[in-house]
């Protein structure tokens, strides 16, 4: 097998530019010497489409001769490997067919075609859908606006958004084939757009796919590295601006729709050399530089450690990462797995029985143990490897991919003796038993809790060894001392009659009051400054999702400013700050109406920087923040 390809880029063209590992790895199981062309995932399979003889997306004869057909593939134990299944669409088509983007939320599925869908007799590339009824898929459906003497070809619907974006060469573009947008209001479609010219050009731009809110599409403008090549319109320049992907994404033939499935994963098409032939599948590895930890495991079932059992760990998309044995020891390696990253383990040898009395424990290099994790009722351990330090305290972890209405709280464990409680380690879990973080405590039993799910109530697991007899919580100014009564801790934060449930931008329920106030990561201005960056655009972009998920809540943003010049002068300054996050949301369609902007000028101060040259740069920088409070609509 070739060793995969290596790049050094800027991450996806989008606002964090992490730098970032491309790894780009031909698919096994898939791959003719005929076409494929990957399309989108549908409930864990790969739907791509397929001919027998020629390659008509690079020569541009859609109905020429051998057609495209729509397929499944059977995913092994990574995204590289693939078993072929025939085509799944309801009828045999006299036509091409595909590309393809299936919608969960209503399953549905969006796709091209030139066959005799519904009275499509000339031949010309329609978008249409197909739904599935829990039975078979229905009859299928043209687009209202697919009309007249134009091709409208691979349609890519972004849920999140309610966004359609696709190609056509219909009227009122730049020339030949150009991609063009549409939002879906309610039942129906909005105004088509097209894109301007530093996205499209006078010729052929196709394939949109959307991820984190960028457009990606081939095109075959020019200057370029050879045929289409990967372009990406960037959202926080209103898809306005765009920029070439680099090698090994491009290559000097045709490369054709990249789209992504995860952070870490995704999916691009290409003639390039090193192919079985005509247009390949190749999967697409981002590396991100995350640290790694010498951390080993052990499960333990009702006390006892679980020796010579296979142990299988799974990443976010459900690929096997790491199998592993736990030998005569019942001791297996995590060095493998990065830092800060969701995991799914399975474990053999544990009875369903025992599933209540099965923990996963982690240990640092020193062998100290740092982390206890029960048993998920499906026989599985979710988990995360945290950045302890070496003295077993918590180092701090990243926010990337945190949702925006989280909770952070501090707290102290009270042994029965005094000095009793240090070194303990504490398992937070919510209402339904899942573990939602994990704490450990100094020398004096603190210990804090960041990134936390708002939720009714939580649990503190403790572990035996901890002889605590009080847990004292500190959350957003109140202070409540909890007993503990066999290792546990319970804390009622809410009153259920009294709590928003509603749905965040991860699609997640969670439970708050109207009194909270988060505060959104990284929104943070420059001295003397209003301005929105990259970092902030990022989180109001998780805050749109969740206004759009939740129509009937309001909101209220807070600014704030450092001690530095004039009460009136900050007043004013954190006014501004307020009224531009404000106009970001009415910009991308929440009503105003929605959204009260106000300005707290130097008032609130996080710390205790009053007078501002007794402190930091970065200790100021702290107070100069947005926050957001959530409530009902009409309170």
């Amino acid at each position: 097998m070739r060793p995969p390809i290596h790049i050094l880029f800027l991450l996806w063209c989008g606002s964090a530019f992490a730098q970032t590992d491309f790894m780009l790895d031909r698919t096994t199981g898939l791959n003719t010497r005929a076409d494929e062309i990957a399309c989108c995932l549908m409930n864990g399979q790969l739907v791509y489409t397929s001919n027998d003889q020629q390659d008509l997306v690079s020569d541009y004869r859609w109905t020429e001769n051998a057609r495209f057909a729509m397929r499944l593939a059977d995913r092994g134990k990574t995204f590289t490997e693939f078993t072929r299944q025939e085509k799944f669409t309801a009828k045999a088509t006299h036509g091409d067919e595909g590309s393809a983007c299936y919608a969960a939320t209503d399953s549905t599925l969006y796709f091209s075609s030139a066959a005799d869908h519904r009275g499509n007799v000339n031949g010309r590339l329609r978008i249409y859908t197909r739904k599935w009824n829990g039975m078979e898929w229905e009859k299928a459906e043209a687009l209202p606006f697919c009309k007249g003497p134009a091709d409208y070809a691979h349609p890519w619907f972004d849920e999140a958004r309610g966004l359609l974006v696709f190609s056509s060469n219909r009227a009122g573009g730049q020339g030949g084939m150009d991609i063009w947008y549409v939002y879906r209001n309610g039942d129906g479609w909005g105004e088509l757009t097209c894109l301007d010219i530093l996205v499209n050009s006078p010729g052929n731009e196709i394939f949109p796919t959307v991820w984190n809110g960028n457009i990606y599409y081939a095109s075959d403008r020019l200057p370029g590295f050879g045929g289409f090549d990967i372009h990406c319109a960037l959202q926080k320049h209103q898809w306005k601006v765009s920029v070439q992907m680099p090698a090994p994404i491009n290559s000097p033939l045709d490369d054709l729709n990249l789209f992504m499935i995860s952070e870490e994963t995704g999916f691009l098409t290409s003639n390039r050399a090193d192919g079985v032939g005509g247009d390949d599948i190749y999967r697409v590895k981002t590396v991100f530089e995350t640290e790694k930890r010498g951390y080993t495991a052990s499960v333990v079932v009702s006390g006892d450690t679980l020796k010579n059992s296979t142990v299988s760990v799974f990443n976010k998309g459900g690929e096997l990462v790491l199998e592993s044995n736990s030998g005569a020891s019942g001791v297996f390696s995590l060095a493998k797995l990065d830092l800060n990253r969701p995991y799914k383990m399975t474990a053999t040898g544990v009875s369903p029985l025992m599933y209540a009395n099965a923990w996963l424990n982690i240990f640092n290099e020193e062998g100290v143990r740092i982390m206890q994790i029960p048993m998920k009722p499906d026989g599985s351990f979710a988990f995360e490897l945290l950045p302890f330090d070496r003295g077993g305290s918590m180092a701090q972890r990243s926010t990337v991919d945190r949702s925006i209405l989280s909770l952070s709280f501090e707290g102290q464990v009270i042994g029965t003796q005094p000095g009793r409680a240090e070194s303990t380690m504490i398992s937070i879990v919510d209402d339904d038993g899942e573990l939602v973080a994990v704490a450990y405590t100094d020398q004096l039993g603190m210990f804090s809790v960041n990134n936390v799910t708002p939720d009714i109530a939580y649990t503190f697991r403790l572990s035996e060894e901890s002889q605590a007899s009080q847990v004292v919580i500190f959350d957003q100014g109140k202070k409540l001392t909890l007993p503990v009564l066999r290792e546990e801790a319970h804390y009622a934060r809410l009153d259920a009659g009294d709590a928003i449930t509603l749905i965040n931008e991860n699609n997640q329920t969670v439970h708050l009051s109207s009194e909270d106030v988060f505060v959104i990561n990284r929104i943070y201005y420059e001295y003397n400054s209003a301005h929105l960056g990259d970092n902030s655009i990022e989180q109001l972009d998780k805050l749109i999702r969740i206004l759009e998920n939740n129509p009937q809540l309001e909101i209220e943003i807070r600014s704030h400013t450092d001690s530095q010049g004039s009460d009136a002068y900050n007043l004013e300054l954190s006014r501004r700050r307020a009224q531009v996050v404000k106009d970001y949301l009415v910009i991308h369609r929440i009503p105003a109406n929605r959204i009260s902007a106000v300005g707290l000028g130097e008032a609130e101060l996080l710390n205790k920087c009053i007078y501002p040259d007794n402190c930091s740069e970065a200790e100021r920088a702290i107070n100069r923040r947005t926050e957001i409070r959530i409530m009902p609509s009409g309170s």
